[in-house]
């Protein structure tokens, strides 16, 4: 019988800082799922700031706009809402069925304008509402899913003890 030699000097990738030969202890397996729970938290919130820059940096030019005109045009101020809504979503409403009741109005009613008055504004006024309306309740699932498994982690470690 003759063996064969495997490669073994393949790079292991940096981000795992413990040898993959031996188990870790139960300390490390908490130390390591607590860490993946706060790095989890942390990144939901970096990511909430950046999305609330998008949503103001969506405003401001509007805005800028509106006032250098010295007109005020009824489906930017809608669209402005539907922004500070979506701003007041993510920020302190987690889960007000009445706010996004009312974003979800805002929005058909920019689609329509943008739709059937206005088809230059298309975009704007057709996909950016709905796109700030879903983009964080994408954010919230992918976070809370992200969370589940930390849980199911969590749960897991004290029945393998000696995986």
């Amino acid at each position: 019988m003759t063996s064969r030699l495997r490669k073994t000097d393949i790079p292991k990738q940096e981000t795992i800082d413990f040898d993959d030969e031996q188990p870790i202890d139960i300390q490390d397996k908490t130390e390591l799922i607590d860490n993946l729970a706060t790095s989890n938290e942390e990144t939901f919130k970096k990511y909430t700031r950046y999305l609330s820059v998008f949503y103001i940096a969506q405003v401001y030019p509007i805005l800028s706009l509106q006032l250098s005109i010295g007109a005020l045009d009824p489906p930017y101020l809608l669209f402005t809402l539907a922004v500070v809504f979506n701003l007041i979503n993510i920020n302190y409403a987690q889960s007000n069925n009445a706010l996004t009741v009312a974003n979800a109005l805002v929005s058909l009613q920019l689609s329509y304008v943008g739709y059937c008055v206005r088809p230059e504004d298309l975009p704007l006024l057709c996909i950016m509402p709905w796109f700030n309306m879903a983009a964080p309740y994408a954010f919230k699932y992918w976070f809370t899913s992200m969370n589940e498994l930390v849980k199911e982690l969590n749960k897991l470690k004290y029945e393998y003890k000696s995986v």
